[in-house]
């Protein structure tokens, strides 16, 4: 299996996480609960595999607008669209867990009091709010995983340019030495040629000949 197929998919990794979250604030609830003596400390368990599933369907929506609005200058309207993106996420969330706990009751009633005014009430109180937080969070860890990516690629390009420029040196260096080759090369030519004929002019014919049997 390469690398590549193990990755989650987008929303399995956002309902793992609001899963982990929603069962450390439910752990802290339960315990609560324990300690008062509760006599049904799990009572509250629906209400919270609501909130976490809900949050990890919603997810997206944040994802897409820090990608339409990235936290950047100007940083005045960027922060004031997502101030009103993040109520209206809020808001969005509220009315759906509302509907949710309204069919639930309607379908296994547990508790005849239930309108959709106390309802939205009780998911206001308690909920309202840790939802514009939860927005401006998965916010900020999207930014920045974002500019952690883009130092990574900025560090990559100036790795390239170190390699390109000692490329760049690799191939001065050759050249250099193919001219210093050029110009040798000649040099040992005629230098050798000369020493035969110093050889030969001192009839030295046998050294003559070997010269030129190791010149060849």
């Amino acid at each position: 299996m390469s690398l590549q197929s193990r990755k989650f998919p987008p929303w399995a990794f956002y309902l793992l996480a609001w899963t982990l979250i929603g069962l450390i604030y439910f752990a802290q609830n339960v315990t609560r609960r324990f300690y008062w003596d509760d006599p049904n400390p799990w009572q509250d368990l629906r209400y919270w595999m609501v909130n976490v599933d809900l949050s990890a369907l919603l997810t997206p929506l944040i994802i897409w607008a820090g990608r339409r609005w990235p936290l950047e200058r100007p940083l005045r309207k960027v922060l004031a669209l997502h101030l009103a993106f993040s109520l209206l996420w809020a808001t969005a969330k509220m009315f759906l867990e509302a509907g949710f706990h309204l069919s639930w009751n309607t379908l296994w009633p547990y508790d005849s009091t239930l309108t959709v005014s106390s309802e939205l009430t009780l998911l206001f109180i308690f909920g309202f709010h840790t939802s514009v937080v939860a927005y401006w969070v998965v916010l900020s860890i999207q930014s920045a995983i974002r500019n952690y990516q883009r130092f990574q690629e900025r560090e990559q390009a100036v790795l390239r340019s170190e390699l390109r420029a000692s490329q760049l040196e690799t191939q001065v260096a050759q050249a250099r030495l193919g001219v210093l080759k050029a110009q040798l090369q000649p040099h040992f030519l005629f230098n050798t040629l000369n020493a035969i004929v110093v050889l030969v002019r001192q009839q030295k014919g046998r050294q003559a000949e070997e010269t030129l049997a190791r010149f060849s």
